[in-house]
């Protein structure tokens, strides 16, 4: 029973070496993907929403037929007799429609970056859920490893007990 006693205690060591060393791979995995949420959320967050390339081309695409509609409309000011004051009347419609179109991308990219902070906040959330799990069970791990080895010691010195009583026994006879 001594033996069976060592031998658990030195199989519960191992044990808990290589669950020390899995949850150490853990943490270091979790720190390896925390580092690459900030870096996403720091390139993604603090970015101008209006220098990505979709939002560029569509302002790209806005000016080319504002001034393609500019064109046509000096073309036909000057061939139905119309003014400078009604070019420059269709002129600043243009111009406030892309006043629009711009401040209707500034909130869309508001709303864009909401939606990247919610995003990381997960992220991190998730992260830090998982590092508490690896924690817990450390702990968990220790406590039951403490329970065992009082379990085992007392087995152990019920085992020594009885063979001194039994030697006691044996010597009284």
């Amino acid at each position: 029973m001594l033996l069976q006693t060592i031998f658990s205690g030195i199989m519960a060591g191992v044990q808990r070496r290589r669950a020390n060393a899995a949850n150490e791979k853990a943490m270091k995995e979790l720190e390896k993907s925390e580092s690459a949420a900030d870096t996403l959320f720091n390139s993604q967050y603090y970015k101008d929403y209006t220098d990505r390339a979709d939002v560029q081309a569509l302002f790209n695409n806005f000016r080319k037929e504002q001034k393609r509609q500019t064109s046509q409309n000096r073309k036909m000011a000057a061939l139905s007799g119309g003014t400078q004051e009604s070019v420059a009347a269709m002129q600043k419609t243009s111009s406030d429609a892309l006043a629009d179109t711009y401040n209707n991308a500034a909130a869309i990219g508001a709303q864009w970056k909401d939606s990247v902070l919610n995003s990381y906040i997960n992220r991190k959330s998730a992260i830090q859920d998982a590092k508490y799990n690896i924690y817990q069970n450390k702990a968990n791990s220790y406590m039951s490893s403490a329970a065992n080895m009082l379990n085992n010691a007392s087995e152990g010195l019920k085992t020594f007990d009885n063979f001194w009583s039994m030697s006691a026994l044996n010597q009284s006879k």
